[in-house]
């Protein structure tokens, strides 16, 4: 809520008595008319490899690599919000000497521009980026309905301000290929090998801009360069100037060993056409999370010409990329229900356990939540993380039946299990296993802050909450693969089918880190649908293709529905419905250089489901497009 003091020449007639009985007006206002969010983002990438490669007499083949790359992010905000100059501007005054509505602040230089009621945004009172009396303010009317303030005060109050995110990374690797033709044969051959090694760094460099940094402009009563949190009690000069903000900067580096082999067991026997089996290993050392392995074997059996059953098992590490690690400390909203508001006690796993936690915290039984919006707090990355671990089963065949010239089908199973996944604890969740631990406080407990301030409307709400990713989720997904193939050839023409599909069995989360064993089903809500596939119709003639493809996916909940309480909470209404989206395309090689190439997407002109923006199909509807391939 926004101040306006009796005196403010903005303030509707029919008001002024009211206002100067009641000591001035506040106004519930959203500052719209300040100019649009009109965002840039211009991304650059920059990128060389070069390498070596060459052969022995044996014929093991080697190869030396070097990949160096660059990508620089920069985002500008054409319409950032200066605090204090906004605070400043709708403090206004009538000047002595014209009349004119003036700020405040050059009539009255010690005066400081009151803020709000609430602490929404939280900012504590003073004038940091401008000279009072300077005349450099200029008085908004926020009274006067949308479009009142003028663009002289909008000029004032915002900015542009820009952001920059610098990615680098060097890649070295070295492989050396062949079999064991010179020194070892089984019945069915030599063995084949890969081995290698390859070093990569990465490194990162984020620089927010100095409003954000709260570094004052030369424009400042305080001098220029001087950090706002050595004069005021804020961190920033922006809409979340309590939250600091910081420049981030972080690097890591791995150095891999690896090995694969091929080893055939049995060769053109009756019952084994062929059977080989495949293995690899990696180790990597991390500067980070130190050494971690990866190894899968694999098998193929084929007991005859036309069809080949295979498998895998394996075990397969992603460590924590840059973001994850290094992503700068940045402001974030967050609105979480409180668990020790009196409503929400009984909801509790244990109530009385909450109940007891929230006494000891300082709430009282009859505690009712005091905030009414979103309250300011950071997120950013986390360089303690570990890697994931996935474990993965596959089994499957391949039919090539030698009657059915041209087809083909392949089916497999699979089966995932992640764990110690990277995710981020949910605002609810941290809050919610703060109090209703065993164990409080606890680390949950940490991660955020209530206002102690008895004299503050918000007393005891919420005011700081800090979110940044850790290990501790896991994923675990089972289903199969389908791809049938068959290819016709009548005189000159090639007609073609493809059929590439999936059926999920199995799709369930358990994210909740203070009970591990719990599972959040994930299948069949929004983009994770049971079923889903695409089929291509081709034609070919000399150089002409055309095809048309269409893209499947069954019935899914829209956002906001979960597959356990639908029925209860929603009902039916829940469902988006099957999803069919078609597109056809062409292209025509003009010449061994040129190819043409066009079509539409989206044919039917499907619209997204009523809760998406861009799902299952894009907001721009049907699209046609036209394209140029040349080869120089």
């Amino acid at each position: 809520m926004l101040y306006g003091a009796p005196d403010n020449p903005y303030l509707p007639a029919q008001l002024t008595d009211v206002a100067n009985r009641a000591g001035g007006l506040f106004i519930t206002r959203d500052p719209t008319d300040l100019g649009p969010n009109i965002d840039q983002t211009v991304r650059q990438t920059f990128r060389i490899v070069g390498g070596f490669s060459g052969e022995f007499d044996n014929r093991w083949t080697w190869e030396a690599s070097f990949n160096h790359g660059e990508f620089t992010r920069r985002f500008t905000n054409n319409n950032y919000v200066i605090l204090d100059r906004f605070f400043a501007a709708i403090d206004v005054v009538s000047d002595p000497v014209s009349g004119d509505p003036v700020c405040r602040s050059d009539v009255q230089t010690s005066s400081v521009p009151p803020t709000t009621i609430f602490g929404i945004p939280d900012f504590d009172p003073g004038i940091f980026t401008f000279t009072p009396g300077s005349r450099e303010c200029k008085p908004a009317n926020i009274w006067g309905g949308p479009g009142a303030i003028s663009q002289e005060a909008i000029d004032f109050i915002t900015t542009s301000v820009t952001d920059e995110l610098h990615l680098e990374q060097d890649v070295f690797s070295a492989i050396l290929t062949g079999d064991s033709a010179d020194f070892l044969n089984l019945p069915a051959g030599p063995i084949d090998f890969v081995v290698g090694v390859e070093y990569r760094k990465e490194q990162s460099q984020n620089t927010l801009n100095s409003l954000d940094l709260g570094i004052l402009p030369a424009t400042s009563p305080f001098g220029a360069g001087t950090y706002v949190g050595d004069v005021s009690g804020n961190q920033s000069l922006g809409f979340n100037a309590t939250s600091l903000f910081a420049n981030s900067s972080g690097e890591f580096d791995v150095t891999d060993l690896f090995m694969e082999v091929s080893v055939p067991l049995l060769m053109d026997q009756p019952f084994a056409e062929e059977l080989r089996i495949d293995a690899a290993y990696r180790y990597a050392d991390y500067s980070t999370i130190g050494g971690a392995e990866t190894w899968n074997v694999a098998a193929l059996w084929t007991p005859h010409v036309d069809l080949s059953f295979r498998g895998t098992i394996s075990q397969a590490i992603r460590a924590p990329n840059i973001s994850e690690l290094f992503a700068p400390v940045s402001a974030a909203f967050f609105r979480p229900v409180d668990p020790c508001d009196a409503n929400e006690i009984p909801n509790a796993p244990d109530p009385a356990l909450r109940a007891a936690n929230c006494l000891a915290d300082g709430l009282p039984a009859t505690y009712t939540d005091p905030l009414s919006a979103r309250f300011a707090g950071e997120s950013g990355g986390n360089p303690n993380l570990q890697e994931e671990t996935a474990d993965t089963i596959t089994y499957g065949f391949v039919w090539q039946p030698s009657f059915v010239s041209g087809f083909s089908l392949t089916v497999d199973y699979w089966d995932v299990e992640i764990a110690d996944a990277i995710a981020s604890v949910s605002a609810q969740d941290i809050v919610d296993n703060c109090y209703d631990s065993t164990t409080f406080p606890n680390n949950f407990c940490s991660q955020f802050t209530r206002n102690r301030d008895s004299g503050s409307a918000q007393y005891l709400g919420f005011n700081f909450l800090r979110q940044s990713p850790i290990n501790f989720a896991a994923i675990e997904a089972a289903g199969y693969d389908v791809s049938a193939i068959y290819n016709l050839e009548i005189g000159a023409n090639e007609f073609g089918i493809r059929l590439v599909g999936s059926k999920q069995e199995k799709l369930d989360f358990f994210t909740n880190p203070s009970d591990l064993t719990e599972s959040d089903p994930e299948l069949q809500e929004i983009q994770r649908p049971e079923i889903s596939g695409t089929v291509d119709l081709t034609w070919e003639r000399e150089s002409w293709r055309v095809g048309w493809q269409v893209q499947y996916m069954s019935d899914q909940l829209l956002t906001g529905a979960e597959i356990e309480t639908y029925q209860t909470i929603l009902g039916e209404s829940a469902w988006a419905g099957e999803s069919y989206v078609h597109n056809l395309y062409g292209s025509l090689d003009w010449s061994d250089t040129v190819r043409i190439y066009g079509g539409i997407n989206n044919v039917e002109d499907s619209e997204p489901f009523p809760t998406e923006e861009g799902w299952p199909v894009g907001p721009r509807g049907r699209l046609f497009f036209i394209g140029l391939d040349m080869d120089f």
